[in-house]
Formats: C-alpha cells, structure tokens, sequence
C-alpha cells in the first residue's frame, strides 16, 4: 500500500532531513521509496532503512537485487522530478 505520510518513517526528525537533504544533492530526478520495518511500525534502535530508488527517466537502466515493491506497503520519501 502506498502512502505520502512520511511520518509513518520511523526515524528520527535530524536523520530525515539529513536523508532528504542527500537524496536531492545526489539523485534529485529519483523517486525514493521506504520499506519494511520502520513503515510496517516494526523497528527497533537497530534496524536498518530499506529503500528503492526509481529513476523514471531510465527505467531500462540493468538494476541488480530488483524489488516489486508493489508487494510491499511503502512510504514515498522523494517524488522524483517531472518531465515536462
């Protein structure tokens, strides 16, 4: 299931921006997606932030360890830039 509600993230307010803050230096034309267990609400201190970055202006582009995530319930962090 999809969501815009990016507080559903659980990490922390400084670690999100910092996150947001490299996302549009360094793939600012990507739409990012998180996943697992700091969306589903299952995270602890440890856990680690699983992401998806998805350029839509090259989605032919060879991408190892693809996801679908499609299957997964997902927060979008970055819309990604629109052409046009």
């Amino acid at each position: 299931m999809h969501s815009r509600d990016i507080n559903r993230l659980q990490i922390k307010p400084r670690q999100l921006a910092m996150l947001q803050t490299l996302l549009a230096q360094h793939v600012s034309q990507a739409q990012v997606w998180a996943y697992g267990s700091r969306v589903s609400g299952n995270a602890h201190e440890g856990s680690d932030l699983d992401i998806v970055l998805r350029n839509p202006s090259n989605l032919k582009a060879e991408v190892p360890n693809r996801l679908d995530v499609q299957e997964r319930d997902y927060v979008e962090i970055q819309a990604g830039a629109v052409d046009g």
